[in-house]
């Protein structure tokens, strides 16, 4: 079955921008000019990038520290405001990109958003193809993590024994028909919402053409803001499944019932609403926070730096 939230490449180039990122990054901290030709050979459509790389007299570290550090923290955060300099320094980094980066931190409109996103989380209890290919991603413990080094760890997502072990019973697409008459699935993704609702600020990434080069560069905008905002102590999860799945029936491509498509159409308008955006396109939303405990996978996420690295 095709990727649903990959429509036209679109997360595929996103991903390949995060990367292009952190090849940028890590070059220029080993004194390195970099220059990033995007999609190069017009015969080859799927080469996605020509790197350039330069003997510079100088190095910029400025986020290369943080590149070991980055991870998605789907626990809830810290009910509190992220001070005013830390956000004008995430800020200076996002105006040398070229997407379009906006921060929300207003309570009661950020609470507004977050409700909305998460509506996306609830679609994997509606599709099948969104279920499956949500539990290809995750990964039960260390050694699986290690073993893949791609996915979803288990403990970046929920920590309680009890919320772990729902996971696992709707991992069955049987159970979740069943269940489904009772309302039972729901009250594990109204516990994801309100996880969610603990949070410091929601950023968001606006494109003006829907341009496979667009794409890229919102990988590479948000891989320099998910750095940045490590680098201050903060804590990141992508809350933008929804938004891609809107992609798809905009686009009026197959894979999602009539009564998905009402709720996808209806709750992606809300949220392009409460932010404004009417000329553009929102490819990514990402929400923000202070960690209630400090982010540790102690050996998965040890041996995942070293084996890269070396």
């Amino acid at each position: 079955a095709p990727n649903l939230y990959d429509y036209k490449d679109h997360a595929t180039y996103i991903a390949h921008g995060a990367l292009i990122e952190n090849i940028v990054q890590l070059a220029e901290a080993k004194g390195y000019a970099t220059q990033v030709i995007l999609f190069p050979n017009t015969d080859a459509p799927h080469h996605i990038s020509k790197i350039i790389f330069e003997k510079s007299e100088t190095s910029n570290p400025s986020l290369a520290d943080a590149v070991g550090v980055r991870h998605t923290d789907r626990r809830a955060y810290q009910d509190i405001s992220i001070e005013v300099d830390k956000i004008e320094r995430i800020q200076t980094v996002m105006s040398q990109h070229k997407v379009d980066f906006s921060f929300v931190q207003d309570k009661q409109k950020l609470l507004k958003i977050i409700d909305q996103l998460t509506v996306g989380d609830e679609m994997i209890l509606l599709n099948k193809s969104l279920h499956d290919f949500f539990y290809d991603n995750v990964r039960w413990n260390d050694k699986q993590y290690i073993r893949s080094r791609d996915g979803m760890h288990i403990r970046s997502i929920a920590e309680r024994i009890m919320e772990i072990t729902a996971l696992r019973v709707l991992k069955s697409w049987i159970l979740i028909k069943i269940f489904r008459h009772f309302g039972l699935p729901y009250i594990t993704y109204a516990m994801r919402r309100s996880i969610y609702r603990h949070s410091g600020g929601l950023g968001y990434f606006v494109i003006k053409s829907e341009s496979k080069e667009s794409y890229v560069e919102t990988g590479r905008a948000l891989e320099a803001f998910w750095l940045a905002a490590s680098r201050e102590g903060l804590s990141v999860q992508p809350l933008s499944s929804i938004l891609f799945l809107y992609q798809v029936i905009r686009a009026k491509q197959p894979g999602l019932s009539s009564y998905e498509i009402k709720l996808i159409k209806e709750h992606s308008e809300k949220i392009y609403n409460l932010l404004e955006v009417k000329d553009g396109i929102i490819t990514f939303c990402v929400r923000i926070g202070y960690p209630i405990h400090p982010y540790d996978l102690p050996r998965a996420r040890k041996e995942l730096v070293i084996s890269t690295s070396n």
